[in-house]
């Protein structure tokens, strides 16, 4: 089975091009990947994020990247848009929010994301630990961001004062965009939905119909 996914994949990797600056040799070598086959419908306009393996109230998926496919696209997910651990503190007054960013990859149980003379915010296990803080002059955030140029924010909660707050690692989510592209935007919870297994690679394809399957690549 592995010697046919192999060939499989080898074969694949003939027909496709770069993608995203990142060459196919480059997105196999770097683990998950996920191919969206749109030839049977060209101009497939797609969204990514990442969610937690289980929402959490008033948590908020945000368009973190965009794709659009009119052939066939082969993205290396943790290569070209690795996870990260994600804490914002934005100041009552200040034009924008002060983050900090750990790798999801980093298996450390036990992480500190320090704002100097502001708070540190705690990752123990899974938890978030957020101290006490005025919320009239800080606004916290905590969740995932996922890197292209820079970390942008794929899910996020914000937080109470003192709050303890249980969030694992959960997946990639390919989305239909509603023509909205704008990176940082909360998505729609009633759009289209894919969910990327982790550590699987997948297969998207979109037949004549607009209709998209997802499958493992075998």
């Amino acid at each position: 089975m592995r010697k046919m996914r192999n060939r499989f994949l080898l074969d694949l990797i003939c027909v496709l091009g770069v993608v995203g600056g990142v060459s196919p040799s480059a997105a196999l070598a770097a683990g998950q990947i996920l191919v969206i086959d749109a030839t049977a419908d060209p101009g497939v306009d797609l969204l990514v994020t990442f969610v937690p393996q289980s929402s959490v109230e008033g948590g908020t998926r945000r368009i973190a990247a965009h794709q659009s496919v009119v052939t066939t696209a082969f993205i290396g997910l943790s290569a070209a848009l690795q996870v990260d651990w994600m804490v914002s503190v934005l100041k009552t007054g200040d034009v924008a929010a002060n983050i900090s960013t750990r790798p999801v990859s980093d298996r450390n149980g036990h992480m500190l994301f320090v704002f100097p003379n502001e708070m540190t915010v705690v990752l123990d296990n899974g938890e978030w630990q957020i101290p006490n803080f005025d919320s009239s002059l800080y606004a916290v955030e905590v969740g995932f961001g996922i890197e292209s140029n820079i970390v942008q924010s794929a899910y996020s909660v914000q937080g109470r004062p003192g709050q303890r707050l249980k969030m694992a690692p959960g997946n990639y989510q390919v989305v239909r965009s509603d023509g909205e592209a704008r990176i940082g935007t909360p998505i729609r919870p009633d759009l289209e939905t894919w969910d990327i297994p982790s550590n699987m690679d997948s297969l998207l394809t979109f037949n004549s119909r607009g209709e998209g399957t997802l499958g493992l690549l075998r």
